[in-house]
């Protein structure tokens, strides 16, 4: 059955279905306004081109169409949809249906499904889902404005599960994304309903307020702030705030409280995304205050190669304490797929804000690595956690109660089922991260095959079209198009691993550095920006306070993080394989060859078998036995596509070496 289905993905795919671009109409909003970065606050420097402006093709479009034409459908024959189907059908919620924050699960696919309807209206059969689920939630919601199947906890307020909150803020976002796709109240008009039964809970000293920054997840937060952005409504805005300082956003992660569990990873992220959210459209600077800098001791120490964070889903309060992968848990591991969606969301607010180029360095190595390396590439399965190691006999461990080294597939889900949706709304809103503006200056922040057209500050019409075959190739080209001669700026971000970029125009290059490079001219139609930004393999090392990684190299070409898997290591196990690196010049014995059925460069380079430690010897002291001096050869792939050809697999990122 999963090879059909594979089958079917690559058609729908491949055959490339167009559809129109006309938007549904939008109340109170301009038809190419952003569904989710629709900041209008003179706080946010970068603002997001919306949905129906940009068109994504290339390696991310692909991504981007799988979400949309095939995963989202594919959710509504799992167990996510089934409360709902229940209740209309005035049936008890099925055994399935008891999981952890189920209702929350539900929201974020609605809400993904609202930005693919918004980006591609054509997809009719998801279109007349939302309006279906739509009727499903505005009949259900209780008088006092209450909204939810209530099948754990028994009541709106529980304070063994924790998370009522959480839950709302969900269906407050798929609530305000259905408004800007649609341009429908209905929807909103219930989550103006359902937080106003929270916000007159909190009024009224609810005891369950008394635990919400030390036990509740953060969401509502985020969810809050951009319901405030829909309405108008200042009340939304003074809940927010009130919400987020309940919490603590300290100085340094060690003094920070996000909910239970300190530094849960999306916990602390949302805390995080909602408190600039809230600062965007405010100006408080009490609980934003040390945001940045919190930030920047995430991906500075806490952050693996991979872009994931947290291990057993903790951001650990110890600096560089950066497993490979938990030695005795049999259920949890490292790198939450959520999490990645967090930080994400975190940087690009942030990016919105200051235009730091690091925020997108930083979403880049995320997407590409970790984020796509937990999705499957047709979209249909998933991890839960990504370890940067798996090996050895894996009895008795699973992905959070799914198999340890497959993806869980739809219809299946985790037992508790966050990830998936997560994706659902992340890839919906992507093409709202390639591109943003300043005025008249567009700012190009990720690369992959793309259109959009805008208007410039006096009204005058431009389109953009870049070609590329990035992360694979770093030869990015942008074709100008303005209506006229019209002078403004461009400019294209030098990721921070590129060493050599240039930048070609009017035939001349030159060499870049690294952020934003900024093109001030006279555009007119027909001028083209040739980008270069060289590939080679790079070997890593980790911060010698990173113990985990001791004596370890991992391989990185362009944006790609590489690993090594057991199909690829000349029929041993990864742990038995040490790289032979030349010690002056360590990537000179790299071998890059294309990989044209995948699509991807596989570097090949020499290694040598690594014997495992004796377990048992003669007498208490021994030499040490010699080591095999038999050169053989591995190969390594990018760590997003681990676990897609065989499996029962094993794999490792970083690995032993020795210099010769």
């Amino acid at each position: 059955m999963e090879s059909v289905v594979h089958s079917l993905f690559r058609i729908v795919v491949a055959v490339g279905l167009v559809f129109s671009v006309i938007s549904w109409p939008v109340r109170g909003q301009t038809p190419d306004a952003p569904c989710v970065g629709n900041w209008t606050s003179p706080r946010v420097q970068w603002k997001a081109l919306g949905l129906r402006t940009v068109r994504l093709e290339g390696f991310l479009g692909r991504h981007v169409d799988a979400n949309n034409r095939v995963s989202l459908l594919a959710g509504l024959e799992s167990p996510i949809p089934a409360a709902f189907d229940a209740w209309a059908k005035g049936q008890a919620p099925p055994d399935t249906c008891k999981r952890l924050a189920t209702d929350s699960d539900f929201y974020k696919w609605l809400e993904g499904a609202c930005y693919a309807v918004a980006y591609e209206p054509g997809l009719k059969e998801l279109a007349e889902r939302v309006d279906h689920y739509a009727d499903i939630l505005i009949r259900m919601q209780e008088p006092d404005g209450y909204l939810g199947t209530r099948l754990s906890p028994a009541e709106p307020f529980d304070r063994k599960v924790r998370h009522d909150l959480y839950c709302a803020g969900h269906f407050i976002e798929a609530a305000v994304a259905h408004y800007h796709a649609t341009g429908r109240r209905d929807l909103l008009d219930a989550a103006v309903r359902l937080a106003d039964f929270y916000l007159r809970a909190w009024k009224d000293k609810h005891p369950y307020f008394e635990i919400v920054g030390q036990q509740e997840h953060a969401e509502i937060e985020v969810a809050l702030a951009r319901l405030y952005r829909a309405t108008g409504e200042p009340r939304f805005l003074e809940f927010g705030q009130a919400v987020t300082r309940m919490a603590f956003v300290g100085p340094t992660l060690a003094e920070t409280r996000a909910g239970a569990g300190s530094l849960h990873a999306v916990r602390l992220c949302y805390l995080l995304t909602g408190a600039t959210e809230l600062h965007i459209e405010s100006g408080a600077e009490d609980f934003y205050r040390y945001v940045p800098q919190l930030w920047n001791e995430i991906v500075t120490t806490r952050m693996y190669v991979t872009g994931g964070i947290g291990w057993n889903e903790r951001v650990p309060v110890v600096p560089y304490d950066l497993p490979q992968t938990l030695a005795g848990e049999t259920h949890r591991d490292i790198a939450e797929t959520c999490a990645s969606v967090s930080l994400m969301m975190l940087s690009w607010r942030l990016h919105a804000i200051d235009g730091d180029p690091r925020r997108f360095d930083t979403i880049e190595t995320v997407l590409y690595n970790h984020y796509l390396g937990a999705i499957s590439q047709d979209h249909l399965g998933n991890f839960y956690y990504n370890p940067l190691r798996r090996t050895g006999d894996l009895t008795g461990r699973t992905d959070h109660s799914s198999h340890p080294v497959q993806r869980c597939r739809l219809p299946k889900i985790h037992s508790t089922a966050c990830c998936m949706p997560n994706a659902w709304r992340f890839f919906g809103q992507l093409p709202e991260y390639v591109f943003s503006r300043n005025g008249d200056e567009l700012r190009v922040n990720l690369y992959t095959d793309a259109t959009t057209s805008y208007r410039l500050t006096d009204g005058t019409p431009v389109k953009i079209e870049m070609t590329t075959k990035y992360p694979h190739d770093g030869r990015v080209t942008i074709r100008v198009a303005p209506a006229q001669e019209r002078s403004f700026a461009i400019s294209v971000r030098i990721p921070w691993w590129c060493d050599q970029a240039s930048v070609k125009l009017d035939g001349r290059a030159e060499r870049v550095t690294a952020g934003y490079h900024r093109l001030q001219r006279a555009w007119k139609p027909g001028d083209v920006v040739e980008l270069d930004l060289p590939m080679r393999p790079v070997v890593l090392t980790s911060h010698p306070a990173v113990t985990a990684n001791a004596g370890q190299v991992a391989l990185r070409r362009g944006p790609l993080v590489y690993c090594l898997e057991r199909q690829d290591c000349a029929g041993l196990e990864p742990e038995n394989v040490a790289l032979v690196l030349n010690a002056s010049r360590p990537e000179s014995i790299i071998r890059e060859d294309f990989d044209a059925e995948h699509g991807h460069w596989v570097l090949s380079l020499p290694a040598r078998r690594r014997e495992a430690p004796a377990t048992t010897q003669a007498a208490l002291y021994e030499p040490v036995p010699a080591a095999s001096t038999d050169l053989i050869q591995v190969s390594m792939i990018p760590f997003y596509f681990r676990a897609n050809r065989q499996e029962d697999t094993r794999w490792m990122t970083w690995i032993p070496y020795e210099s010769r």
